[in-house]
């Protein structure tokens, strides 16, 4: 069975604890809680969040299967670090699939979405303004989804906010005193720019300069080892 099998027979069984469970550990991943310094257990896990074994169990094994965790010594768990070819090839499927999405956007932009993108861009100004590079990188992720969702495919966008929760996960955020997030705003001011323009090859362009640039970032500054 594949791991979502698993994980939807548990929730077969019992509905919202296996679901809970899930959520929750994924939530400390995403928010730092686990990391990839972090060794714990199912046990351990199932104290925390008040849980039986079970539901927890069936949630790790989905997280395994996801990429989140990896097996550790006498059956911990360990946050899965990725290989300096997994993070390359990471960064290959979002460029091919942000620059994918940009040369579809219908042109011209529409005046709705242009004032989504712009008032996204004002709350970045903001975190830029006071050094908040915490909620800069949640409203980053928001910025990258919404293009997903004027392009118009859920399902890609689904697999898109996946793959951004990936990179959290791995440890693979690039804000540092070289690639800042006044750097990442700046770009984010130029894609928009370049969608407001109507021209898709500008706006594919943008994105694609925008993810090389952090990709550059994250391989040089020895982050990976």
């Amino acid at each position: 069975s594949t791991g979502k099998e698993i994980f939807m027979t548990s929730v077969a069984k019992s509905p919202s604890k296996a679901k809970l469970a899930y959520l929750k550990i994924k939530k400390m991943l995403l928010n730092s809680e686990i990391t990839t310094e972090t060794f714990v257990s199912e046990e351990m896990l199932s104290k925390y969040l008040g849980l039986s074994r079970t539901p927890v169990r069936e949630a790790v094994k989905l997280l395994l299967h996801e990429g989140y965790f990896r097996q550790g010594p006498s059956g911990g768990l360990l946050v899965h670090k990725a290989s300096l070819r997994e993070c390359r090839e990471l960064y290959d499927l979002r460029i091919a699939m942000e620059e994918y999405v940009m040369t579809g956007i219908s042109m011209p932009l529409s005046e709705k979405n242009g004032k989504l993108l712009q008032s996204l861009l004002e709350k970045q100004k903001t975190a830029v303004n006071t050094s908040d590079t915490a909620q800069f990188l949640l409203l980053d992720i928001k910025f990258h989804t919404l293009l997903f969702e004027i392009y118009g495919n859920a399902i890609l966008s689904g697999m898109y906010q996946e793959l951004r929760n990936k990179f959290i996960a791995v440890g693979l955020v690039v804000f540092n005193e070289v690639y800042t997030i006044g750097t990442a705003y700046a770009e984010h001011c130029d894609i928009v720019e370049a969608l407001k323009s109507g021209s898709n090859d500008n706006a594919a362009l943008s994105i694609r300069k925008h993810i090389m640039h952090a990709q550059q970032q994250l391989f040089s500054v020895g982050t990976l080892r």
